[in-house]
């Protein structure tokens, strides 16, 4: 730990010692791009000396204050038709520094610059490239920093400041400081990790992404693997190895290269579903190809699987509208939506070893019964925390008129707002997740401590239990843990704790939830067990080795209480019904 904290204060040292004079001399041989930034740092009142970290301090007067809202619209994979990417090697470090080839695998650079790169100076391995690796911005600002700067340069050149052709004076000098900022906090980024190599090659070991033995970057299947443990051992202690599983997930990969390696690494018998081709349809409300929403389920639903989606939008659609809730905000959580049926039936027949076959044909009785699930992800409602319960109660009711089907589960991330009162300090808000209980909201109102505003959760989950509903997640619970650093594009909030209880599984009351895994944590190892002495809320921010998604996975096991239904359309004494279900909420952020 020691080590850690004297690496940090040494790398946090580099970022502060950057300054706006050695970014002019970094940019001064393209004259297009010196031309504007040199004439906007003057229009902000910055001088050579000025030091580009404390301008992002809400500290400095507002004319000098960094705005960098373009760091989360312009990232290297934002499918801007340019022959450049964004460059930033300690926000992208495990990035590809070009673009990739034309028709080619995404991993595949362009011409002209090699796949491979040497790790740096020789050191300790070169910090996240741990010597010969594939070509990633780290490796490349650490073995050729010139070349690394001069592909930083010909982005912002060809990027350059955004606005309409017939904008006011006021809107470009603002798209010009927006563009300048951004440039600012870029190069202050590599230059920092070209001035200390050592105290960042310490740090890329703590990473969550980076093999702390090798300092190389670990592979996409691992985090992958790990995402599906909270699966394997609700499948281990329910011995619930024939039983269905249906997962909700969000931002699966959206590239056949990632599709490809998390099909790696699902568990036995499991399949996945993305929508490759979707139509939009009158109400535009169905997703594309590009959403990450999606299902990880079990073979022998395949193929009973159908995507209903389109059959409920419309009416969801003016559910919101009538509502009240704000267009982007139904728009966005409609277009993420997706909403299956499977049937509930199978024979012996369906129960391969290795999982490959699918339910015999024929239905039993008039109709299949039909389990229908969807998965949300929804943009935050904030004050219409209400209507969003509202919505997931019309969804369920919706669903449930469905042809066969005899229950509905939603899944999803609901995004839920959870504020800290205002102006609560990051030291305030540390002390209190740590001194609440585990895994539950900060309640406590004290010295050195606060609740945490938790009235958005209250209203959703009143609303939806009065329709006669269940969460399987207690209010009182986070699902989202997260903390800024000093290097992210957010100075005002180092430090500052976010949580929030985001991600829910509701279903029908009459549904029996029989077990629960809530993941982000290894129980096998008995120093991160609930009982450890060391064993604090601050323990579980995300992500981490011991769960690399910023969002915790909601697994249950679900009783679906169908005896009644079976007894009376069961026709044939070979087919047997499912009684339960694992259905689960899958981590976000994980591609």
């Amino acid at each position: 730990m020691e080590q850690y904290e004297t690496a940090l204060t040494e790398a946090e040292a580099a970022l502060d010692a950057y300054t706006v004079g050695t970014c002019k001399e970094e940019v001064a041989g393209n004259e297009v791009v010196a031309a504007i930034f040199n004439a906007c740092v003057e229009g902000m009142g910055m001088k050579d000396d000025t030091k580009v970290a404390a301008c992002m301090s809400k500290s400095v007067p507002e004319e000098q204050r960094l705005d960098l809202r373009l760091d989360n619209r312009w990232g290297p994979e934002d499918g801007h038709p340019l022959p450049f990417v964004r460059r930033n090697p300690i926000i992208f470090a495990l990035s590809p520094p070009v673009p990739p080839k034309e028709g080619s695998e995404e991993g595949d650079v362009a011409s002209g610059v090699e796949g491979k790169a040497e790790g740096g100076d020789g050191g300790d391995g070169g910090g996240a490239s741990g010597g010969e690796t594939e070509l990633n911005q780290w490796s490349l600002a650490r073995a050729d920093p010139d070349g690394f700067r001069g592909g930083m340069v010909s982005f912002f050149e060809a990027r350059g400041p955004e606005h309409e052709e017939d904008a006011d004076e006021k809107a470009v000098a603002l798209a010009r400081k927006r563009w300048t900022s951004l440039l600012l906090f870029d190069f202050m980024c590599s230059g920092a990790l070209c001035a200390a190599p050592e105290a960042f090659d310490k740090l890329a070991r703590c990473s969550h992404l980076i093999d702390p033995t090798t300092a190389a970057p670990l592979p996409l299947q691992h985090h992958f693997s790990n995402l599906m443990a909270p699966i394997r051992a609700m499948r281990g202690r329910q011995e619930l190895d024939s039983t269905p599983i249906v997962m909700g997930c969000q931002e699966m990969p959206v590239d056949a290269r990632g599709e490809a390696k998390l099909r790696e690494v699902l568990p036995e018998g499991l399949a996945y579903y993305r929508p490759t081709e979707r139509g939009k349809g009158e109400t535009g409300a169905s997703g594309g190809t590009d959403e990450g929403t999606g299902f990880i389920y079990s073979n022998f639903l395949a193929a009973s699987m159908k995507d209903v989606t389109d059959d409920l939008a419309p009416d969801l659609t003016q559910f919101l509208a009538d509502q009240g809730v704000k267009p982007v905000v139904a728009a966005t959580t409609l277009r993420k939506m997706l909403i299956v049926t499977v049937d509930l039936f199978y024979t012996g027949a369906a129960q391969s070893s290795g999982g490959e076959e699918t339910r015999v044909e024929g239905a039993v009785g008039a109709t299949t019964p039909k389990l229908a699930v969807a998965t949300l992800h929804c943009k935050c409602f904030y004050k219409q925390a209400a209507q969003q319960g509202a919505f997931v109660a019309r969804l369920i009711e919706q669903a449930s008129k469905l042809e066969g089907v005899v229950g509905t589960v939603v899944c999803g991330d609901m995004n839920l707002d959870s504020p800290w009162p205002d102006k609560t300090s990051a030291e305030v808000q540390q002390a209190s997740v740590g001194a609440a209980e585990f895994g539950c909201f900060p309640t406590a109102e004290g010295e050195g401590v606060t609740p945490i505003v938790n009235t958005n959760v209250t209203d959703f989950s009143t609303t939806v239990t009065k329709s006669g509903l269940q969460m399987v997640t207690p209010p009182t619970n986070f699902t989202t843990l997260k903390m800024r650093t000093k290097f992210q594009a957010q100075a005002g909030k180092i430090g500052a704790v976010a949580m929030g209880h985001k991600d829910q599984l509701v279903l029908p009351m009459d549904m029996h939830v029989t077990d629960v895994i809530v993941a982000g944590r290894d129980e096998a190892d008995p120093s991160l067990s609930p009982t450890a002495a060391n064993n604090t809320n601050m323990s579980l921010l995300q992500p981490s080795r011991m769960w690399p998604g910023d969002h915790f996975a909601v697994v249950a096991a679900v009783d679906i209480q169908l005896s009644k239904y079976v007894a009376k359309q069961r026709k044939s004494a070979a087919a047997a019904f499912f009684d339960a279900v694992l259905v689960a909420v899958g981590a976000s952020k994980a591609r």
